[in-house]
């Protein structure tokens, strides 16, 4: 997982006790507020405890579903990475190059074993029905593997292998395998992004010329 400070959809934690899915409460079962379908509680007990002070952010998170609701902007996990999924397919290439640069995989591929591009991104709220979605990056960050989740770390390593076995199979050979995370703020729904690297990678500079990777994500997102 991405520092502590991030939030990830499967280890939520109870917004009262504070109990969270993990090694110590492997079935522990947690619902979201009818309200605001963002708050988890692992009971009703703590629902009704936690209330006094989650009324208010409920109200307010009533009224952005409604407004999302009118500009089809859907808090459901699932829609989030379908908009995501939709991003990437369209502008892979470039994400390539970024995570690539951000990774300093084309100076030392082994760099892309010990550690995974993490961006969040919130999606920006269109003004019509007509306008579609858009994404703003809220937080970027190249994190170390040994802070991923091991359940995590442990999925992420069978997709490489599984990555480099096809592309070998192809009769492709391969380097390393660049792994980008992309992270809805609001819900926590992510989706990883894996690119395979060739023996040699061609037109990327170093030095002071060396693209600035956020920079290049920032322009990617603002033509998206």
């Amino acid at each position: 997982m991405p520092p502590s400070n991030h939030r990830d959809l499967t280890s939520r934690q109870c917004q009262h006790c504070w109990k969270g899915k993990g090694l110590k409460y492997p079935n522990l079962k947690l619902s979201a507020c009818a309200g605001c379908q963002v708050a988890t509680y692992c009971s009703k007990e703590c629902q009704r405890l936690a209330w006094p002070a989650h009324k208010d952010v409920c109200k307010r998170g009533q009224v952005i579903l409604q407004a999302d609701a009118l500009l089809g902007l859907s808090r459901h996990p699932q829609t989030r990475i379908a908009s995501l999924s939709k991003l990437v397919l369209k502008h892979r290439s470039e994400l390539n190059k970024i995570a690539v640069l951000a990774l300093d995989a084309d100076i030392d591929p082994a760099h892309t074993a010990e550690s995974v591009l993490w961006v969040v991104l919130r999606p920006a709220r269109p003004t019509s029905v007509h306008t579609g979605w858009t994404w703003t990056p809220c937080a970027t960050d190249v994190v170390p593997c040994s802070l991923m989740r091991p359940d995590h770390r442990a999925a992420t390593e069978q997709e490489k292998r599984r990555l480099v076995q096809r592309e070998r199979a192809d009769g492709k050979e391969v380097r390393g395998v660049a792994v980008l995370v992309m992270q809805d703020e609001e819900t926590a729904a992510s989706t990883e992004v894996m690119f395979a690297l060739p023996p040699t990678m061609t037109g990327l500079p170093r030095g002071p010329r060396r693209p600035d990777w956020r920079a290049l994500l920032v322009e990617m997102l603002r033509s998206a």
